[in-house]
């Protein structure tokens, strides 16, 4: 996702934010930045045991993001390839993913020929929806004080998610499920992924009618991980006495998972375009 920040104090705000997190969910944090190290560790607030002890396991690294991204000129198969080594790096380690903190200051003058750098977001944005990047978080930010409005859209439409500073700092539930009037079903708005999963599969479990079509409404889930297509593809080809799974009005990351694992094609799985007031 991308992040857009209007003052200093506000990313620095969502930095620290973002990266207690990260430790909450057991994951290892890469901060990519040209700032150095102390003024990153200044605005987590590290000092002391607390750093010491994330220092010793290596949880927190913070680069150069010119190291990282530009090492020898901008690559993006480079640049994805040392995503994914460090994403497989991490977990080998025992953290659950890789949280990616990517200060994109650097990136300003990429934008200058932006359909490259554009491609590459895009390139990422679809390899975490169809599975490929599957325990990589990455948050991009981005200072709106440095964006014409023309790059400012252009980014927004190459990532799955795109936040204000002040919606990133929302603590509203990640997830919200409500029972469909009317029909067996759920309508779903925000975020599924391996945080909330469990949670997903027990209430889809309990709210599923053996006697009807189940239908998912899912025009407002913003972000689903391959893992939770997956539940619902497994939980289609389950169904009895030719029911089906209806997902009314999926987005764009679910269909390419869909298409890419050849879900798309199971008979008790379908998907309908829909306008219908909620």
């Amino acid at each position: 996702m991308c992040v857009w920040y209007d003052t200093d104090h506000e990313y620095q705000r969502l930095a620290r934010l973002h990266f207690l997190a990260a430790v909450e969910q057991g994951q290892k944090i890469t901060y990519l930045t040209n700032r150095t190290p102390p003024v990153v560790l200044s605005w987590l607030s590290l000092t002391g045991p607390e750093l010491d002890a994330l220092t010793r396991r290596e949880q927190l690294v913070i680069s150069s993001a010119d190291e990282f991204y530009q090492a020898a000129g901008f690559e993006s198969d480079r640049v994805i390839s040392r995503l994914q080594a460090e994403s497989n790096a991490a977990t080998r380690a025992g953290y659950l993913g890789l949280h990616i903190c990517a200060d994109m200051t650097w990136a300003l003058p990429e934008l200058a020929d932006s359909e490259l750098f554009l491609a590459y977001e895009r390139q990422v944005t679809a390899l975490a929806a169809t599975g490929e990047l599957p325990t990589l978080t990455g948050f991009c930010y981005y200072d709106r004080r440095q964006l014409t409005n023309e790059h400012l859209e252009a980014v927004r439409q190459a990532h799955s998610k795109s936040l204000t500073a002040e919606q990133a700092e929302q603590r509203e539930p990640l997830l919200r499920m409500t029972p469909l009037e009317g029909q067996c079903g759920l309508r779903l708005s925000g975020e599924i992924d391996r945080s909330n999963l469990a949670e997903f599969a027990a209430t889809l479990e309990s709210t599923y009618c053996d006697d009807d079509d189940f239908h998912l409404d899912v025009r407002e889930l913003r972000y689903v991980d391959v893992a939770t297509v997956r539940l619902l593809a497994h939980s289609a080809a389950n169904l009895r006495n030719g029911y089906r799974f209806v997902l009314r009005s999926p987005g764009p990351i679910i269909r390419a998972i869909l298409r890419n694992y050849g879900w798309d094609q199971l008979p008790s799985l379908t998907s309908v375009a829909t306008e219908e007031a909620s």
